[in-house]
């Protein structure tokens, strides 16, 4: 999922004075200060030398910096933040991870991928359980991934998890929106593997968010043309959850079509639902579609 790096709001809380000094104090710095410096932000929770505030959320702050950066200094800056997402991905430090994962998400740190996606095959035992304590970091590192489709290398390791039934299937809705993302036309496998998969975890998910995701990178066109090649149960599944709605191609007045900006996704559940769209914020069609369902059902069911 690509986008504009400029779609990200600035945030409202940090003075502009203070990050344009932020931004001429790094501009002289090279590739080993960034990672030196963004390990020191995920391992210590210290961004000494800069005047960030832990009232704000830390990613977006380090957007604001990248945003008033040249061009090239910015690539130096991502260049640093891909090397500290290397050390920590191999030097266990898995917990600290989720934080630079996530910046790499909100700078489009693409030099990244690589790592992430070796963290996540390394971990590849820990996924066989949610209870693992690593669920929370891969949950996330997978997120980020996700949001760099469409993307080879991420297409390949998300159908090496999605397709295998070890894998708990507490990551099988970030597996299928990746996946959906990185190749629209396969969607209707990878429906079908996630339909089975969440049959294990039944209650686990909200399941009307994950079809307006799916259906934010699937256009509805294209699902509309191939219904016949959907199992009964997935079928059943789609058309349940908001299908139906999409499907019409038209969602209580927000026409959804081809090209409609994607989403991030982030770990999916009723416990956890908004942790991680907090941590990454950014202007988010979809939530708007969500928000006009929620008023058009309560409204419905009021007295």
């Amino acid at each position: 999922m690509t986008e504009d790096p400029d779609a990200f709001a600035e945030s409202d809380d940090e003075p502009q004075d203070a990050v344009e000094s932020d931004a001429q104090l790094v501009r002289s710095w090279h590739i080993d200060r960034w990672k030196e410096w963004f390990l020191q932000l995920a391992v210590e929770r210290s961004f000494h030398p800069l005047s960030f505030s832990y009232a704000g959320d830390l990613v977006t702050q380090i957007g604001n910096i990248h945003r008033r950066l040249a061009t090239n200094r910015g690539e130096v800056m991502k260049k640093g933040l891909a090397a500290a997402i290397r050390d920590c991905a191999s030097g266990g430090q898995s917990m600290a991870l989720p934080l630079l994962a996530w910046t790499a998400a909100r700078i489009r740190a693409s030099a990244a991928i690589p790592d992430l996606i070796d963290f996540v095959s390394r971990k590849r035992t820990e996924m066989k359980s949610a209870g693992s304590a690593l669920f929370g970091p891969l949950s996330e590192c997978l997120s980020v991934l996700a949001g760099f489709a469409p993307d080879n290398n991420v297409q390949f390791a998300f159908e090496g998890l999605a397709f295998d039934d070890s894998i708990a299937p507490e990551y099988s809705a970030l597996l299928l929106l990746g996946l959906c993302a990185c190749n629209p036309p396969g969607f209707t496998e990878y429906l079908e593997v996630f339909v089975q998969q969440r049959s294990k975890i039944p209650d686990f998910f909200n399941d009307r968010w994950i079809m307006m995701q799916f259906f934010s990178v699937v256009a509805p066109s294209a699902v509309k043309r191939r219904t016949t090649e959907l199992s009964e149960d997935t079928l059943k599944y789609l058309l349940d959850f908001g299908g139906a709605d999409f499907l019409r191609q038209d969602v209580f007045g927000i026409s959804v079509h081809d090209g409609l900006a994607p989403v991030i996704p982030f770990p999916i559940n009723r416990e956890s639902i908004g942790n991680v769209y907090n941590l990454c914020k950014r202007p988010n069609t979809m939530q708007l579609i969500y928000e006009k369902f929620d008023s058009r059902q309560n409204a419905a069911t009021a007295p």
